[in-house]
């Protein structure tokens, strides 16, 4: 099954860019052990509210330029994409449904609500505020209502 055409990405990556410019200390995870940490802790909590029974796990993407996600569960994370909100981009891609962009409104709406239960609804306005900017659109997750 072939996807449709990824015609937001770079304009999500730069409302991403926008958005989180401000990347403090804490939101850095500096270990994969970090890193596992907030998926086992935050991110399953979140996942489990809505009923989603999926692990997610990280592993080690040093050697790669970028960092991914996949349907099964697994997010690959080069040291420089070891920052929360790129952690929830890459999850955001373990949940959305098959046969969509990988970039497109459904993406952007997983990872919008992923954002605001976990960041936090400052951050997730941030996000919101970017994304209105640069043009991109985001439908809602069909496993809840937006807030």
């Amino acid at each position: 099954m072939t996807r449709p055409r990824d015609t937001q990405r770079s304009r999500l990556y730069a409302a991403e860019s926008g958005a989180f410019e401000d990347t403090s200390a804490e939101q850095r995870l500096e270990t994969m052990a970090e890193v596992q940490e907030f998926l086992d802790t935050e991110v399953q909590r979140v996942l489990w509210s809505y009923g989603i029974r999926r692990a997610v796990w990280a592993t080690d993407g040093r050697g790669r330029r970028r960092a991914c996600g996949d349907p099964g569960g697994r997010i690959r994370l080069p040291r420089w994409s070891r920052v929360n909100w790129i952690v929830l981009h890459e999850v955001a891609h373990t949940l959305q449904p098959l046969g969509t962009a990988w970039h497109g409104p459904e993406f952007c709406g997983i990872y919008r609500q992923l954002v605001w239960d976990v960041m936090g609804p400052y951050q997730a306005t941030r996000l919101e505020d970017a994304l209105a900017e640069h043009h991109v659109s985001w439908t809602r997750p069909t496993w809840r209502k937006v807030r």
